[in-house]
């Protein structure tokens, strides 16, 4: 019988990876810039405000670009050219439940930059994702008052958000977000995902 209350994930402190030494992320950032206007990796496909996930997600069908990428699996960095944690705009806490074939790794500073790490394998794939009743429970900001450690969920197919690994995550404020994937065995830092948010 399936649960109808999941555990929230919760931020965990990390090395920063070896391969990030000399890399300027900001440079990076600003090559991959193109405002309000998403820019993806090649074959990526982008789902906004799906119903599904009340109208405050973005989704991320990822087969097509590890097909492109000729990988089954790998790292997904997530920045958004901030010191304060990744999470304040983009809802850890919820991210994996509703994700397939997504972990969450750790967080690090890199630069005086928070970057949050996930990893991706196609193998880790789900038949069904949990989706919070309340979209906004994943952000630790979201009623203060009353920390939670769980949230009531429903379930969907993975599959009927057009793939069988996607990433799936709620935001909220006004920021930048950078998204880039390494191939597991490799060191090269490729453009992933880049989309500026407003008020959402």
């Amino acid at each position: 019988m399936k649960n109808n209350v999941v555990k929230l994930t919760e931020r965990k402190e990390i090395a920063a990876p070896s391969y990030l030494d000399g890399v300027d992320l900001s440079t990076l950032n600003r090559e991959m810039q193109t405002g309000y206007f998403p820019s993806c990796h090649d074959g990526l496909e982008y789902r906004l405000w799906l119903p599904e996930f009340k109208n405050c997600c973005v989704t991320l069908i990822l087969d097509k670009a590890l097909e492109k990428a000729r990988a089954t699996s790998g790292t997904i960095l997530c920045c958004t050219n901030e010191s304060c944690p990744v999470e304040h705009d983009m809802a850890l806490g919820t991210l994996e439940m509703q994700s397939s074939g997504i972990t969450y790794v750790g967080s690090f500073q890199h630069q005086e930059m928070d970057v949050m790490v996930l990893n991706v394998d196609m193998d880790q794939a789900k038949k069904e994702i949990a989706v919070p009743d309340d979209p906004f429970t994943g952000f630790k900001w979201y009623h203060p008052e009353a920390p939670r450690h769980f949230a009531p969920v429903h379930y969907l197919p993975a599959e009927s958000l057009g793939g069988r690994v996607s990433l799936s995550f709620a935001v909220c404020g006004e920021f930048n977000l950078y998204m880039y994937f390494v191939k597991d065995g490799e060191t090269t830092l490729e453009g992933f995902f880049s989309k500026g948010f407003c008020c959402k």
